[in-house]
């Protein structure tokens, strides 16, 4: 069982990848001025530390902790199993929320900032900054995530189509693709979107302090972090931080080294250092 979900979780994400990649080679929003070799090569690089880590250093999957835990009958969640829709419904919108949750943690911690701004520090948004993510960032997140399936008692059914959702979700919402406003203020009001989610992707901290969901955009309504594209001149947005922005900073090597380096214009690792100013006619907050 645990292989077959494996096999189709990978396969969604390849699919999606093809799918946004041809997408974004015939109808780009932003025309790329950093080479795409570098930027693709860091971020497949990246991505390739994230497997090596899920089959080397933490081998055990979420599906496997949730089959686990059910034979063990753990978890929160058991009584929900007579129906296993409504254990497979819970299941993702627990998952979800606690990567909303962690994801603002990653924002207001000023050391786990240091990790999570190698995400944040791509100039060029497109489909490949979705796997964008320090090998350290990602152990915590796999780590966090196997003790909430097990403590929880998340099913493997709910896990798997979270999985789906999250893979095509986020590869979606960081594509270089810009959505007819119609169409992404209608998915908007249930899944992230590009429009939304490019805004957290601003150098201007209120901005990059917004929208935190990863696959539902309601967890930033009921909590205050939402910001709608519309009030938002998503044309004057300028992506990544204030610092590390040399074409060197792209580089694998240079990428892996960033959360331990002390720019002179960055300061201190604190989350808010070296921001930028707000876009034009946009009045700070």
């Amino acid at each position: 069982m645990s292989e077959i979900i494996t096999l189709v979780q990978a396969n969604a994400f390849y699919v999606a990848l093809i799918v946004f990649a041809l997408l974004e080679l015939f109808a780009p929003w932003h025309r790329h001025r950093v080479s795409l070799a570098i930027r693709w090569t860091t971020n497949g690089g990246l991505y390739a530390m994230t497997l090596l880590l899920h089959r080397v250093v933490l081998p055990a999957t979420a599906i496997e902790v949730a089959g686990s835990a059910f034979a063990a009958e753990h978890g929160l969640l058991r009584p929900l199993i007579g129906s296993e829709w409504l254990a497979a419904a819970a299941t993702v919108l627990i998952l979800d929320a606690c990567k909303y949750a962690e994801h603002v943690v990653l924002h207001r911690s000023a050391l786990l900032w240091r990790l999570h701004l190698v995400h944040h520090a791509e100039t060029e948004i497109d489909f490949t900054t979705a796997e964008r993510h320090h090998p350290l960032e990602t152990l915590g997140s796999m780590v966090l995530t196997l003790a909430i399936v097990g403590g929880l008692g998340l099913t493997a059914e709910g896990i798997l189509l979270y999985a789906i959702l999250a893979v095509a979700v986020t590869i979606w919402s960081h594509a270089n693709l810009q959505w007819p406003a119609g169409l992404d203020r209608a998915v908007r009001t249930i899944f992230v979107t590009p429009g939304m989610h490019f805004i957290h992707h601003s150098t201007w901290q209120p901005q990059t302090d917004s929208n935190y969901g990863v696959v539902f955009s309601f967890w930033d309504r009921t909590f205050g972090t939402y910001r709608a594209p519309e009030s938002e001149r998503l044309d004057e947005i300028t992506a990544g931080l204030e610092y590390f922005r040399e074409p060197d900073d792209m580089r694998f090597l240079r990428t892996l080294a960033l959360p331990f380096v002390r720019d002179r214009q960055a300061g201190a690792p604190v989350p808010d250092a070296g921001r930028a100013q707000p876009p034009a006619g946009e009045a700070a907050e």
